[in-house]
């Protein structure tokens, strides 16, 4: 079994015990074999996922699942996660693609991705602002 960050075992302990997820698609999203998963699990003692759905209010596992993708964000986009963020909120498609990102269909790399994020915040800065009411 490969060596993982604690911050990955951390990440990924938290989205096990949402149980949002069906534990197969949860091994894909987090890049790691079904198997791997179970044996973390075990290892690191994780509460089983139906413990946790029947001690948890719905609010409670949403609130959970923002902190984790929110948590997966920071660690696939490092830096650049706010950056990211702006640029999806404006209606771009950002994935990571190796050590660089995909916006749209043009590769990208770090300094492309903050040139495209400050030229969105300027056009939106530039735009009037409009008044409370309409």
């Amino acid at each position: 079994m490969p060596v993982r960050s604690p911050e990955f075992i951390e990440q990924l302990g938290r989205a096990y015990a949402l149980g949002t997820m069906p534990a197969r698609l949860l091994a894909i999203a987090y890049a790691i074999t079904p198997t791997e998963l179970l044996h973390l699990a075990r290892r690191y003692g994780w509460t089983t996922r139906s413990e946790i759905l029947s001690t948890t209010t719905p609010a409670e596992r949403a609130i959970a699942a923002r902190a984790a993708e929110a948590a997966r964000d920071r660690e696939l986009y490092g830096d650049a996660v706010d950056d990211v963020r702006l640029l999806r909120s404006r209606g771009f498609v950002v994935v990571r693609e190796g050590a660089g990102f995909m916006v749209g269909n043009q590769r990208c790399t770090f300094a492309q991705i903050e040139a495209k994020a400050a030229r969105e915040r300027s056009v939106r800065s530039a735009l009037p602002q409009r008044s409370g009411r309409v």
